[in-house]
């Protein structure tokens, strides 16, 4: 088993976990501030496109780039895809703060538990 290593008393575990929880806190918040100010909730997602993939030498793998889209409640054909992204951000939080993980194919096959369907079938 790989050591970790530890920065300021946290490991870098420590440290991976409590960034991602407050990604998925900033995201939900995201939402509640345009709710309350009733504002339609729109959101910047990173675009996975092709064309937005760069290769990082540091870390010798490719990541996302610096291009955005957006989801938003504003159209009726963005509402299954916003709710959907809630509940996965709201089952990755629960992942997070149980020191878990999972793949997607689990997360698919978990999600069929939750009756709701994440294909595209109408």
């Amino acid at each position: 088993m790989a050591e970790e290593t530890t920065t300021h008393k946290h490991t870098h575990k420590e440290q991976r976990r409590q960034y991602t929880f407050n990604k998925l806190k900033a995201f939900g918040q995201e939402i509640i501030e345009d709710v309350e100010k009733e504002k339609v909730p729109t959101l910047r997602i990173p675009s996975r496109g092709t064309g937005n993939i760069v290769y990082d030498p540091d870390k010798r793998y490719y990541i996302l780039g610096d291009r955005f889209g957006k989801r938003s409640l504003g159209n009726v054909k963005q509402i299954r895809k916003l709710g959907q992204m809630v509940y996965v951000a709201n089952f990755c939080k629960d992942l997070v703060l149980r020191d878990k993980t999972a793949t997607i194919r689990e997360m698919y096959y978990i999600s069929e538990g939750w009756g709701i369907e994440f294909n595209n079938q109408q």
